[in-house]
């Protein structure tokens, strides 16, 4: 459906408008987008089949005091079970095999991770966005969001898995002082670092005070380990140990990293325009978006935003949106 909504706009675009739809070239999707900061990672659900079949479905989740969160979104760090099968849909391996899985006999040990940070493959970064504490939920995966031509232990080259999660518990990001000074992103701090980062907030500092007191081994930068200030949850690779072998971290090109940031945003800003929480965005809801900006909806932005006129905009077709702006 994704495809389609691309292709339909491109059409739009040349043939009834002659220049791009109105709601791609209008400044009001950019404005909408300044509701919240642009964040890092997260990808589009296309491809990527989700179904909750336990539990709360992403629709039923409450908003909750941002420091205690029941729906998974970019950044939270996200305590679950899972199991790891060959989807039947896939074209190589032995469907409905079993991988791995974090349970066993005696409860097992399931994984923690931080989510949308590209920390696991693509689409489970993908499909755990939304998903409510306490459900559990099939995340149907192709092999391009999965593990590709190459395959993984137990998984073939070109196979699509499936992805049974419980999520546990879900805690929120945390402030991260360190990730902002430590530019090289080398785990150290430098006192050029840090002298760039205080003076870039304007604030003093007494940079030679400071390494007496957090440069315990003296070796002339501050670890991780030695920064007694905001840090995040996630410590050095030694620290946190290696990702469990079934869920590689994959390496990313700059432009996915960009494309990641970018749809993040976006979701944000769909979940603050969604006041229901029903997973999806009404006339009356992107109405009153539009209205703090004194920005009024006629019928023609929303048809060009409703384009599978269902009477509302899904998270799929307000993120494309989002991206067929960029691009046109």
């Amino acid at each position: 459906r994704l495809t389609a909504t691309l292709n339909n706009l491109r059409q739009l675009k040349y043939e009834r408008f002659g220049s791009m739809p109105r709601f791609l070239s209008s400044t009001v999707f950019i404005a909408l987008l300044s509701f919240l900061p642009a964040c890092t990672a997260q990808w589009r659900k296309k491809d990527v089949k989700v179904t909750v079949y336990e539990g709360p479905k992403p629709s039923e989740c409450k908003k909750s005091d941002e420091n205690n969160p029941i729906k998974v979104l970019p950044d939270h760090t996200v305590n679950f079970h899972f199991t790891i099968t060959i989807d039947e849909s896939s074209a190589t391996g032995k469907p409905r095999s079993r991988v791995t899985s974090s349970k066993n006999e005696k409860g097992g040990n399931p994984a923690s991770l931080p989510i949308g940070q590209g920390k696991v493959i693509k689409g489970l970064d993908k499909g755990m966005i939304g998903l409510c504490k306490g459900s559990k939920a099939y995340i149907v995966i192709p092999p391009e969001l999965a593990y590709g031509d190459d395959g993984a232990p137990k998984i073939p080259g070109g196979a699509t898995i499936r992805y049974d999660v419980e999520i546990l518990d879900i805690m929120p990001p945390l402030p991260n002082d360190f990730a902002k000074i430590d530019k090289d992103a080398d785990w150290k701090l430098s006192k050029e670092e840090m002298t760039a980062y205080f003076k870039k907030i304007g604030q003093k500092i007494d940079v030679e005070g400071l390494w007496k007191k957090e440069d315990t081994n003296g070796d002339g930068v501050i670890s991780w380990e030695e920064f007694s200030g905001s840090k995040g949850r996630e410590g050095p690779p030694k620290e946190r140990g290696e990702p469990p072998s079934d869920l590689p971290k994959q390496e990313i090109s700059d432009q996915q990293k960009k494309e990641e940031g970018e749809i993040k945003s976006y979701l944000h800003v769909f979940y603050e325009m969604d006041e229901d929480n029903d997973g999806k965005v009404s006339k009356a809801e992107l109405a009153k978006a539009l209205s703090t900006m004194g920005e009024p909806l006629d019928d023609e932005l929303w048809e060009h935003s409703d384009q599978d006129k269902d009477g509302f905009i899904s998270v799929d077709e307000f993120t494309m949106m989002g991206r067929e702006h960029d691009e046109l």
